[in-house]
């Protein structure tokens, strides 16, 4: 009985997917499965594969329609059974009615798969101060020179230095050339404007000379080469074999001026132009303004202001020319006129200082009288025309006796004092010119000469 049952049920859903007659889209002849290619993909084609679904659609709807055919008799079996089993008279139980045959059909529906939604890991959560910035996009290197034009570039690179290199060498040779031409040039214009300068010099102290001749009236001056002594202190020892004595004028006498005469010497008179001592005869006579510092070494000498000549000093030189007019005197050595290179107290320069020399010499000029220069190496240039010979102290000792050569070139005596061994000296004083003798520092009667 429960074949039957079943049979019946299996014949209930078969009616139940059997398409009709009249719906051809289910007849396999008319919509065959795809082909398939040996070894090779299925062709794609979207109305059999939509065919293939509505038909397996349509056999699940009649297998579930056949299941519930069967659970349907099984349940009236149920009762007959019970029946059967309690003796009662069979029942005949009438045959299930069959399930009506659908009307209706099933149009195809498409059905179309959506693709695949790809998997995406979150992001991770940022948290403050771990931020990590995004890499820089750097764009793909270009490719490179092939090593023939690696080649090629090197040698124009090489040909370029090259030529570089020879153009800068050529500049540097032209402007070596050039830096010696005007090199050579500029020292053909100094050696031209050096001599063009010395003869002027000469010319000007050739003239200079002529003037202060005629301005003295022909004065008395020692012919170069001349033998002397000075003796400052303790009277005058007059045994001395000279032709010319140098002795002070404050302290010596016209008598002793006189009997040096008399023994034929030339007699010439020393006094300090620049500074003043306290214990001259004339100091009262020098206004307290007009003094400066102290001579370095002898506390009772003090500069004096020689720029102050039309206020004083200009007066005191005239009444110290007449005083060794007076006495006789043949000439005068006026001491310290380079007082512009001492710390005077007055800041005088050497302008200063060549204005009263000059003005000095005039003034002994004037009076009939010859005038040494003593010391002042560094004007002596300007002054070798003024002044009638030159009187010079320790030159050797400072390699500084050269300097005295102008006078020597103007055909003047040139008289100097050296305050030790003078024997080594001699003969270079000799081939210079110069009358040189040795004395102690306080100038006694003490000498030695060459």
């Amino acid at each position: 009985m429960v074949a039957v049952v079943a049979l019946v049920a299996v014949l209930v859903g078969w009616m139940a997917v059997k398409p009709s007659d009249e719906d051809d889209a289910f007849t396999v002849t008319n919509n065959p499965l795809p082909e398939v290619e040996p070894d090779g993909p299925v062709r794609d084609d979207p109305q059999a594969e939509a065919e293939a679904r509505t038909r397996t659609a349509s056999l699940m709807r009649g297998f579930g329609q056949s299941r519930d055919a069967v659970f349907a008799v099984i349940a009236m079996m149920g009762p007959a059974q019970e029946a059967k089993a309690g003796g009662d008279d069979p029942v005949e139980l009438a045959a299930a009615p069959a399930p009506p045959t659908p009307t209706t059909t099933t149009a195809p529906v498409e059905v179309t798969q959506p693709p695949p939604v790809p998997h995406v890991e979150p992001a991770p959560e940022v948290q403050p101060g771990n931020e990590v910035a995004a890499p820089a996009f750097e764009p793909p290197a270009p490719p490179g020179p092939s090593p023939e034009e690696l080649a090629a570039q090197q040698a124009a690179a090489e040909q370029a230095a090259a030529e570089q290199a020879a153009a800068e060498q050529a500049a540097a040779e032209q402007a070596t050339a050039e830096q010696a031409a005007a090199e050579q040039a500029a020292a053909e214009q100094a050696t031209a404007e050096q001599a063009a300068a010395e003869q002027a010099a000469a010319e000007q102290a050739a003239a200079e000379a002529e003037a202060a001749a005629a301005s003295s009236g022909g004065v008395w001056s020692p012919a170069p080469g001349s033998t002397w002594q000075i003796q400052l202190i303790n009277g005058v020892d007059m045994d001395h074999p000279v032709d010319v004595y140098e002795i002070s004028l404050h302290t010596t006498s016209s008598a002793t001026i006189a009997e040096l005469h008399n023994r034929g010497h030339s007699v010439v008179c020393y006094f300090s132009a620049g500074t003043i001592e306290n214990w001259r005869p004339d100091a009262g006579d020098y206004p307290e303004w007009i003094k400066g510092n102290a001579v370095d070494g002898w506390p009772d000498e003090r500069w004096i202001d020689i720029r102050a000549w039309d206020a004083a000093v200009g007066g005191l030189m005239n009444n110290i020319m007449v005083l060794a007019k007076e006495k006789g005197c043949d000439g005068v050595d006026a001491d310290n006129m380079n007082a512009y290179t001492h710390n005077t107290g007055f800041g005088l320069t050497a302008a200063d200082q060549l204005i009263f020399n000059r003005r000095v010499a005039d003034t002994a000029h004037a009076h009939g009288l010859g005038i040494g220069l003593k010391n002042n190496l560094g004007q002596i240039g300007e002054l070798v025309g003024h002044f009638d010979w030159s009187i010079n102290e320790s030159c050797y000792n400072y390699s500084e006796c050269h300097l005295l050569e102008p006078f020597a070139d103007a055909g003047k005596a040139i008289f100097a004092i050296m305050y030790g061994d003078i024997s080594p000296l001699c003969g270079d004083a000799q081939n210079r010119g110069i009358s040189l003798i040795a004395k102690d520092r306080l100038l006694g009667a003490w000498r030695t000469s060459c």
